[in-house]
């Protein structure tokens, strides 16, 4: 969980998320204890009342007991803004979080702001900044572009109380332009945590894996790839790249190149094709929360947006006959439908309590497959199409994520997130809907684990072979070469940026 406080108030637990659900552990071991559902966090804290505030984006703050419970929403922003961070400030009677206002480039161009629980409008404190912590010296510290700074604050009068100063340069931040995290930490006692900016994007090779495990290099140049997903010839690759450009590339088989289809300054990524091959729909930040945009898939023509709403939305697969299947929302998943053709009227398909996502059409178009956590924890299940409500099965038996048809309709696999397996479950043809149990194809956890949240690999048109991406040896993984401690460090805070 990105909080500013994954202990509890006690120490005794810690705090994090995981496939759509906030959960804890004990400190001495011991099994997971799930919370409560939740979106991906904008930011969360664990403060004093054992009470946990997470950041939900576009669909506020929420609160939910540490013992765990049905989570409440706390505060609400308006459409097109988004909150991250949010902390209780002493006295629990305000929150400080961040706000990003609706228009915004980047989380540098945020908010700091507190809100009274009493009140239904915002302070602004600081215009520019993220992720901001109050600490005990009565100061908030906050980032800007790689800098920490701080600026003296009363946190009784709820107002500044003197002039900010930068304290640390080149702090990482989230690679991810949909966050406004900044990687630090500040304890009670006054110690300094951080991460610096030395960070390298995960270089990982796009790899074909037979249904034995036996694999066999694409020669694609190393990039940080996620989300490959096969034209439906199978002659081309689009994926969206996790690195300084974070757009969609198209792969072609043929001519052995590597293409940029998306030139937006903002997060652009995962892409689906539509059923003729003709264009590629993905997410784009170039409008906030990220929306839906498609383009011709060979460069030509312009980019169009498909969508607008104020949650964030990320495709998942069309029908063979033109249905684009979404998901939007933070807190919960929620999927939609909408035609390509004609009259583009969006309409909430599958709307549930629980979070739901990865969907897919089936390749005849009479099924939907899709991960959910309503039993507790990820499965895969199976509905009509495009009449959801007229069934449901649950397809695996011990948690599942990522589903995949064959293109045959006869077959269907998944990655289990305990030890990254690659599973397949027979999917006899017919009107009624059956399958058998499932069963291990080979072991996926050096594609899968280093990039759970991108694993959704692709098939061949025969139904043969996977394509994957696969870390490159020689980096293997993205970690700093240093995480820098700083101890005293309240001392130099108070010397540089003294209180008035």
């Amino acid at each position: 969980m990105p909080a500013a406080t994954p202990f509890s108030p006690d120490g005794q637990w810690i705090g994090f998320w995981q496939s759509g659900q906030l959960k804890k552990f004990s400190v001495t071991g011991g099994a997971p204890v799930v919370l409560c559902a939740a979106g991906t966090p904008f930011g969360a804290s664990w403060g004093d009342g054992d009470t946990i505030l997470v950041g939900q984006g576009p669909e506020g703050i929420m609160r939910v007991a540490g013992t765990g419970g049905t989570p409440e929403v706390l505060l609400t922003v308006g459409e097109g803004e988004s909150a991250h961070g949010p902390q209780m400030l002493p006295g629990n009677r305000a929150i400080l979080f961040t706000l990003k206002p609706r228009g915004a480039e980047s989380w540098d161009d945020s908010q700091i702001v507190v809100q009274a629980l009493d009140s239904r409008s915002h302070k602004v404190l600081i215009n520019g900044g993220t992720d901001a912590r109050y600490v005990s010296t009565e100061h908030l510290v906050y980032a800007l572009a790689g800098t920490l700074l701080a600026v003296p604050f009363d946190p009784d009068a709820l107002e500044l109380t003197g002039l900010a100063a930068p304290l640390v340069d080149g702090v990482a931040r989230s690679p991810s332009t949909g966050s406004g995290a900044a990687h630090f930490s500040v304890s009670a006692r006054g110690m300094l945590v951080y991460i610096p900016d030395t960070i390298r994007p995960l270089q990982r090779t796009l790899v074909w894996v037979d249904r034995q495990g036996r694999e066999e290099p694409i020669p694609a140049p190393a990039r940080g790839y996620l989300r490959p997903r096969l034209s439906p010839d199978g002659q081309r690759v689009a994926v969206d790249t996790a690195d300084e450009q974070h757009d969609v590339w198209i792969w072609s088989f043929s001519h052995k190149t590597l293409t940029r289809l998306t030139f937006g300054e903002s997060l652009e990524f995962g892409p689906v094709w539509t059923p003729d091959g003709r264009r590629v729909i993905f997410s784009s930040g170039r409008v906030h929360p990220y929306n839906l945009f498609w383009q011709p898939a060979d460069g030509t023509g312009s980019v169009e947006r498909l969508t607008k709403s104020q949650y964030p939305e990320i495709p998942h697969s069309v029908s063979r006959d033109g249905v684009l299947v979404f998901g939007r929302g933070a807190q919960t998943g929620t999927l939609m439908r909408m035609p390509l053709q004609g009259e583009r009227r969006v309409e909430a398909m599958l709307q549930t309590a629980s979070a739901e996502g990865s969907s897919e059409i089936s390749p005849n178009g009479g099924w939907l497959t899709y991960q959910s956590n309503e039993s507790g924890r990820d499965e895969i299940y199976v509905r009509p199409f495009p009449n959801v409500n007229d069934g449901s099965w649950q397809i695996s038996t011990g948690g599942g994520t990522h589903p995949l048809w064959a293109p045959s309709g006869q077959e269907l696999f998944y990655l289990t997130p305990s030890d990254h397996a690659l599973m397949s479950v027979a999917i006899p043809p017919g009107p009624v809907f059956r399958h058998g149990n499932p069963t291990k194809l080979f072991d996926a956890t050096l594609y899968a684990a280093t990039a759970i949240d991108g694993w959704k690999p692709a098939i061949s048109p025969d139904g043969r072979r996977f394509l994957m991406t696969k870390p490159v040896a020689a980096d293997q993984a993205s970690a700093p070469a240093a995480i820098v401690v700083v101890e005293n460090w309240f001392e130099e805070l108070e010397r540089r940026v003294p209180r008035r």
